[in-house]
């Protein structure tokens, strides 16, 4: 999951350089989602593991 986490922050990094430059689309839109959705998850299974 840690890799995960690196992915998702580099595609977050590349989404606001996007949308600065006004190149952001449809494709980086769609990663964005997908990495907030996994680091959503990941957030909760370490919530469970140190109950």
């Amino acid at each position: 999951m840690v890799f995960l986490k690196w992915l998702c922050s580099l595609m977050l990094v590349f989404f606001l350089t996007a949308l600065m430059l006004k190149a952001g689309g449809l494709f980086i839109n769609i990663l964005l989602l997908i990495c907030t959705f996994v680091f959503m998850l990941d957030t909760l299974v370490i919530r469970k593991k140190h109950i």
